[in-house]
Order: C-alpha cells, then sequence, then structure tokens
C-alpha cells in the first residue's frame, strides 16, 4: 500500500512489520525439566500458547538451543515447528544430542 502527497508523489511504502524473536531452552517434552526448574506441569502447553498469541506469520524466531527433548523427537520436532507460527532458524544446543544439521530443517 502505498501513500501519496496532495500531488500525487509516493512518499512512502508502508511494509508489513515482521519482528525478530529470540529465544532459547525451551525444553519441549522434557518431562525432568519440570522438577529442574520448576516448570508447571502444562508448560509445552503454554509456551506454545503464549508463542502463537504474540508471534506472526511475518515473524522470525532465532531459537539458541535446547528445543526439544525425549523420544520421538524428529517426529514431535516436526510437528511443532509446522504448527506454531513464523520462521524458525534453530540452532543446537549444549543439551541437544543430534548434530548441528539436524535443527536445520525447512521451518521457514
Amino acid at each position: 500500500m502505498l501513500y501519496f502527497s496532495r500531488h500525487q508523489e509516493a512518499t512512502h511504502a508502508i511494509l508489513p512489520l515482521m519482528k525478530l524473536w529470540i529465544i532459547a531452552d525451551t525444553h519441549f517434552y522434557h518431562e525432568n525439566i519440570k522438577r529442574y526448574q520448576g516448570r508447571p506441569d502444562d508448560f509445552n502447553e503454554k509456551i506454545i500458547r503464549n508463542w502463537c498469541k504474540i508471534v506472526t506469520h511475518d515473524d522470525v524466531i532465532i531459537h539458541l538451543g535446547d528445543v526439544i527433548f525425549g523420544l520421538d523427537q524428529e517426529k514431535r520436532l516436526s510437528s511443532l515447528m509446522a504448527s506454531l507460527p513464523g520462521k524458525k532458524i534453530l540452532c543446537r544446543g549444549n543439551h541437544d544430542p543430534k548434530p548441528a544439521e539436524w535443527y536445520y530443517g525447512t521451518w521457514l
């Protein structure tokens, strides 16, 4: 959308606003993290709900590691990333057992 002056000259374009979010240590599906960090039993749902509330499709999220834990990581990560809005860039964290390349999936 362009806004025009009285002389019909384009003065500036309004582009969709994109936000950059940086997060880390979500530890999705890590049952013991509840005890280690005092997280509530429904911490996965709370993180997902809050993410969906504030992140838009155009936003970029850089996740600095320790994104997911537990069994079925490959299946769960794909499903989780597909369900969350935004373009995700995942980095391997110190508790992430897979090689760094595994986290470079197509999340954009």
